[in-house]
C-alpha cells in the first residue's frame, strides 16, 4: 500500500538489518526471507479472502518450512498471527468467519505439500542430541533475566556493537548473535509511520515490542512464552528479528507520509531523539565498549550512526519544501544504504576465487601421465 520507494526502503532495511546479514546461507536466514510474503498472505486473506491470498500465503509457508529449520517456523507463524488478530479485530466480528478459515486451509496446504519433509524431520528429531538436550535441560533453564540485563540487551537495538562485534575484538558472554539493528535513519521514519494514520502501525508496534522484549530476555513475557510447550525449547531471543521486520515496516509507512508530504514534525522530533538516545548510550557504555574493541573503530561506529540523522535532519528539513518526492525518495535511499554497506558489508568478505585455489608450486615435481603413490608430508596439505 506504500509508494515504490517508500516500499522500496522497508525492503531495503530488513534485507540488510543486521540479523539477515548474520544469518545470510543459514537455514535461519532462508527461513526468515520469506517473512514479509507471509504478512502479505494474511493481509491479503483479511482483505479479499480469495484464491490469491490463500495462494500467496501457501507460497509463504512453503518457503519457510522447506529451509529446513522448524524453530524459525514456530516464531515466523507465532509473529504472524499475532499481526494476523489484529487484522482481524479491524475488520470486525462479521467478517472473521472467511479469512480465518481460509487461513487454515493455507496451512492444511502447505502443511500437504511440505510432509515429504516435515515428516522425516519429525521422526528423526527426537533422536537427535540438540532435542535430548533441549528437552531435558534447555527446557528447565530460566529464560528471563533481571530488569538491569534486560536494559543491557535491549541496548543493542540502538548500538548494535555495545557488547562488542565479531571480528573486531572480544564479545561479551551471550552477544554472538545480533539482534534488532538496521540502520539509525530507520528510526524517525518509524516514528514518522508510528504518527500516522495507518491503522497496521499497532500491529506492526505490537510484534516489535514482542520481539524486543523476548531479545531482552524480559521478566513476565519470557517466562509466560516459556511456559508454552514447544516454547519451552525454543531460543526465544531469535525472535528479535521481529523487532527489526516491525522496524522496517514502520519505516516504509513513515517515508510514504514524507514522500506524500505529510509528517515532517514526526520526523525531525524522531532524528533528535535518536541522536540523543544514541549519542547517551555511547557514553554511558564507552568505558566498557573500549575493554572489548579498539578506540578507532568504535569512534568510527558511532559516527556511521550519527551522520544519517544527522543529514536527514539538515536535507530533508531543507529539501522538505522545495524538492520533489523523487529527490527525497533518493536521499532516504542513500542515507539508509551508504552507511548500511559500510556497518554490514563486511560480515561475510568476498575474497578472489584464487584464494581458494591458489597454486601449490610443490605438486608441480610430481609426474603426469605415470601412475604415482605419495603422501603429505605433516601438514603440508592442511
Amino acid at each position: 500500500g506504500c509508494r515504490a520507494p517508500a516500499s522500496l526502503l522497508g525492503a531495503l532495511g530488513w534485507a540488510f538489518s543486521d540479523f539477515m546479514m548474520f544469518w545470510l546461507g543459514y537455514t535461519v536466514g532462508n527461513a526468515l526471507a520469506p517473512l514479509p510474503l507471509l504478512i502479505l498472505g494474511l493481509s491479503r486473506l483479511v482483505r479479499d479472502a480469495d484464491r490469491r491470498a490463500v495462494a500467496i500465503t501457501v507460497a509463504a509457508l512453503v518457503l519457510i518450512i522447506t529451509a529446513g529449520h522448524p524453530e524459525s517456523v514456530l516464531f515466523a507463524v507465532t509473529g504472524a498471527g499475532v499481526y494476523f488478530l489484529f487484522l482481524l479485530g479491524w475488520a470486525g466480528a462479521k467478517r472473521w468467519a472467511r479469512p480465518v478459515l481460509l487461513s487454515f486451509a493455507a496451512g492444511a496446504v502447505a502443511l500437504g505439500l511440505t510432509a515429504v519433509q516435515l515428516a522425516p524431520m519429525a521422526e528423526a528429531l527426537p533422536h537427535t542430541w540438540e532435542h535430548y538436550y533441549r528437552s531435558v535441560h534447555f527446557a528447565q533453564v530460566k529464560k528471563s533475566v533481571s530488569p538491569r540485563e534486560s536494559a543491557h540487551r535491549a541496548a543493542t537495538y540502538l548500538l548494535p556493537y555495545v557488547h562488542g562485534e565479531s571480528g573486531r575484538g572480544k564479545l561479551r558472554e551471550g552477544f554472538g548473535v545480533p539482534g534488532a539493528y538496521a540502520g539509525t535513519i530507520l528510526l524517525p521514519l518509524a516514528a514518522c509511520g508510528l504518527g500516522g494514520r495507518d491503522r497496521r502501525r499497532w500491529a506492526l508496534l505490537a510484534v516489535g515490542l514482542l520481539g524486543l522484549a523476548l531479545w531482552s530476555r524480559l521478566a513476565l513475557v519470557t517466562d509466560a512464552l516459556a511456559a508454552l510447550p514447544l516454547f519451552d525449547i525454543g531460543v526465544l531471543e531469535y525472535m528479535v528479528f521481529w523487532a527489526a521486520f516491525a522496524t522496517c515496516a514502520l519505516a516504509a509507512l513513515g517515508a510514504d507520509r514524507l514522500l506524500a508530504g505529510e509528517g515532517r514534525s514526526a520526523f525531525l522530533v524522531g532524528t533528535v531523539l535518536a541522536l540523543a538516545a544514541v549519542a547517551a548510550l555511547y557514553f554511558a557504555y564507552e568505558a566498557s565498549m573500549q575493554q572489548l574493541m579498539p578506540q578507532p573503530f568504535l569512534h568510527r561506529r558511532l559516527l556511521w550512526e550519527l551522520v544519517p540523522l544527522a543529514c536527514g535532519l539538515v536535507l530533508l528539513g531543507a529539501l522538505h519544501r522545495h524538492a520533489g518526492g523523487t529527490v527525497r525518495a533518493i536521499v532516504l535511499l542513500l542515507l539508509l544504504a551508504a552507511p548500511r554497506a559500510v556497518e554490514a558489508g563486511r560480515v561475510y568478505p568476498d575474497f578472489p576465487s584464487k584464494a581458494f585455489a591458489p597454486p601449490l608450486r610443490f605438486l608441480d615435481r610430481i609426474p603426469r601421465g605415470v601412475p604415482v603413490r605419495m603422501v603429505a608430508l605433516g601438514e603440508m596439505f592442511v
